[in-house]
């Protein structure tokens, strides 16, 4: 695992409560697809294939780069690049990205819309101790 995945990681396994283990969780899959969305852009450069289009999304979504402009990012430049179809990727990484990505568009695991919910501060501890999620995280 790479050091900064590893380090919050960490602070994910360490937190006891709940509510703050479910924002550790939340850091941890920005952390993990934001370096996805990297490993993509890097490569999408290095092959030249920064298109007009490309570049419209990168310059416009780099002016605020929330973070569903990271996951767009990372799918739409992962489809122009071939997705499983393109040799760059690692051993492992076509798959993982398209279950991280898959995993974004069921309502059970919406990680986009519970860390925004998050994120925001409109939830409050007793409010989170009432939802679904709370019952998929509880501490050990």
């Amino acid at each position: 695992m790479l050091p900064h995945l590893l380090a919050v990681h960490r602070l994910f396994e360490a937190e006891q409560e709940a509510f703050h283990k479910v924002h550790r969780l939340i850091d941890l899959f920005e952390s993990v697809f934001k370096t996805y969305t990297v490993v993509i852009i890097g490569e999408y450069v290095r092959h030249n294939r920064l298109g007009e289009a490309a570049k419209g999304l990168l310059s416009q979504g780099l002016r605020t780069p929330s973070l569903g402009i990271w996951v767009l990012f990372g799918r739409e430049l992962y489809k122009e690049l071939g997705g499983t179809e393109f040799t760059w990727t690692p051993e492992g990484f076509a798959k993982a990205f398209e279950v991280l990505v898959k995993a974004l568009n069921q309502s059970k695991t919406d990680a986009l819309a519970l860390r925004n919910i998050l994120a925001y501060g409109i939830f409050s501890k007793e409010a989170f101790y009432r939802t679904a999620q709370y019952n998929l995280i509880k501490c050990r």
